[in-house]
């Protein structure tokens, strides 16, 4: 059921993040040093400046887990009546796609950590 996919969903994102850790360390020491101050070291009161500094990523985060909750049944409703909408809505639509791609094209591009050895 959905608590058991929410449990998984949970579990699999905190397995790729421990992953990353030491992946992305220069070495074991640094990746257990990491990991000691999540662990033990870890103060919430940084969260304001947090926040502020990355407010747009923490939204876009937030709308592409409620975009990959939607059950594909509901979906496939919602795209077998597009064929009704009218010629607008298909545009406002493209319109509003072009613009996202735009903002996020002009972004300073970010290296994929895989590429960054």
């Amino acid at each position: 059921g959905w608590l058991y996919k929410g449990i998984a969903i949970i579990i699999t994102f905190h397995f790729v993040c421990f992953g990353w850790v030491f992946f992305k360390a220069e070495d074991f020491d640094s990746a257990t040093t990491m990991l000691y101050q999540v662990g033990n070291d870890l103060h919430f009161s940084v969260w304001p400046a947090f926040f502020k500094n990355y407010q747009t990523v923490l939204y876009m985060m937030l709308l592409a887990y409620i975009l990959h909750s939607i059950p594909d049944s509901f979906a496939d409703k919602m795209i077998g009546k597009m064929h009704r909408a009218p010629m607008i809505a298909y545009l406002v639509i493209f319109f509003a796609f072009v613009l996202l791609y735009g903002y996020f094209k002009s972004a300073e591009p970010v290296q994929p950590i895989y590429l960054q050895f």
